[in-house]
């Protein structure tokens, strides 16, 4: 879709939410734009194109906010390695090995996975991530040394790979925007506008600082060929996790991820910090899924209807 033919479309949702005509805000700071300046703005993908996002899952944000976003959506290539090295190499942790004090191998970088718990020392190179000519002098030295018997005294430094560090914090709030923007996306305007929102807004406002807390549950091992998806879903039971789930499913990572946003019908749930808990007390989770459709955008009245023609508002009376 072009972008100002989805500013466009966006616009008609900002008119049933405010009564602004021909505007299109940035869902993550509201920004104002006209719809025919929707070109100054950049697609995003939710979820990030690191794990897998998908073209047609994009929404309309300014440029500011993708760039004061991505050094949290970036977060998730690290998380990506982290996994792959554990699936390499179980129970062991990645290292950067260092002589920094003998001139044939100084400076050099040697990435190792490590294992030392119930064992001996065991290190493991990595192939794919050592340079072949660093990995030859660092193998002709250690070779040397141990036939020349010149290990008393060989100072080695063995550090923490950065590259496969992660914050577990800025995953989730990567998630929590992917979540979010998905939302946008399906329900607009009169939604991620709701009173209800405030501190989630605010938290898209701000992706450094600790706003919401303890939103998303990763459960499941990933599926073999399993097609990628985005599920949203009303979760009514049990009531500590009631509110809008978004299901992130066949991604690129190890397992799913679900992230649960607030709900205007109930702008006290989910009790975020309780979700494990509540969830593993309950044994699961009871929901009503839907379609992601962007003809709900202009609508400020979505109410769910279950097998059992029992309904579910998404909105409040009071924010009709």
């Amino acid at each position: 879709m072009e972008k100002i033919a989805y500013a466009k479309l966006l616009s008609k949702s900002l008119n049933v939410a405010t009564g602004e005509s021909n505007v299109y805000r940035c869902p993550l700071c509201l920004a104002p734009f006209s719809v025919q300046d929707a070109d100054l703005l950049t697609w995003d993908h939710y979820p990030p194109q690191s794990v897998g996002g998908r073209d047609r899952d994009i929404v309309l944000v300014c440029q500011d906010c993708h760039r004061q976003w991505s050094p949290t959506d970036a977060e998730l290539a690290r998380l990506m390695r982290r996994e792959e090295f554990d699936r390499l190499y179980p129970g062991m942790e990645p290292v950067i090995l260092r002589i920094p004090d003998e001139p044939y191998v100084k400076g050099l970088r040697h990435r190792e996975a490590i294992g030392v718990r119930g064992r001996p020392i065991r290190l493991v190179g990595r192939p794919e991530h050592n340079v072949q000519e660093a990995t030859q002098r660092l193998t002709e030295f250690l070779n040397r040394a141990t036939s020349e018997g010149k290990w008393n005294g060989l100072k080695i430094t063995v550090s923490s790979d950065p590259q496969l560090i992660y914050s577990t914090q800025r995953i989730e709030r990567s998630f929590l925007k992917a979540a979010y923007l998905a939302a946008f996306d399906c329900l607009g305007y009169p939604y991620v506008l709701s009173p209800a929102l405030n501190t989630l807004r605010q938290q898209m406002r701000e992706p450094d600082v600790a706003h919401l807390t303890d939103h998303t549950v990763i459960f499941s091992p990933q599926l073999p060929g399993f097609d990628r998806e985005i599920l949203l879903a009303y979760v009514h039971t049990p009531e500590p996790v009631t509110g809008l789930a978004v299901f992130f499913l066949g991604y690129n990572l190890a397992r799913w991820q679900v992230t649960f946003l607030l709900l205007p019908a109930h702008p006290e749930m989910p009790k975020y910090g309780q979700l494990d808990q509540s969830l593993r007390k309950a044994g699961g989770m009871g929901f009503v899924s839907f379609e992601r459709s962007r003809e709900l955008t202009t609508d400020a009245e979505v109410t769910l209807v279950d097998q059992n023609d029992k309904e579910w508002p998404i909105y409040s009376h009071d924010t009709k």
